[in-house]
């Protein structure tokens, strides 16, 4: 084996372990970045799970809301039509406003 010989296959060597920790940073680096995805990805997924806990939480507001409001109209149509003229049992029902159509016979003779 000549100097030469030696020479290049230390050269191969240095080569080979300079190739060889190239690789190993590359793949430090890939596992760096796979795990820095999982991590976004995660937080992507508890941010997703806290959006839709809200849209539930909104959900539930908006129909007890419109269910409140439901009531009221309820009430509210109960009380104008307690407000309504009524008529002692056994009459005929009073005449609604002027205009207002009550009362009124259709198949009557105008004027």
């Amino acid at each position: 084996m000549t100097t030469t010989d030696v020479r290049e296959e230390a050269g191969a060597a240095t080569t080979a372990e300079a190739m060889e920790s190239r690789f190993d940073a590359i793949d430090r680096k890939l596992v760096d970045i796979d795990l820095n995805l999982e991590r976004r990805s995660a937080g992507l997924r508890n941010d997703l799970v806290t959006v839709r806990l809200r849209i539930v939480e909104l959900r539930e507001q908006v129909q007890e809301r419109l269910l409140q409001l439901d009531r009221r109209l309820y009430r509210l149509t109960r009380d104008v039509a307690a407000l309504q003229p009524r008529a002692p049992a056994g009459e005929p029902a009073p005449a609604g406003p002027p205009g207002a159509g009550h009362g009124e016979r259709r198949d009557a003779a105008p004027g």
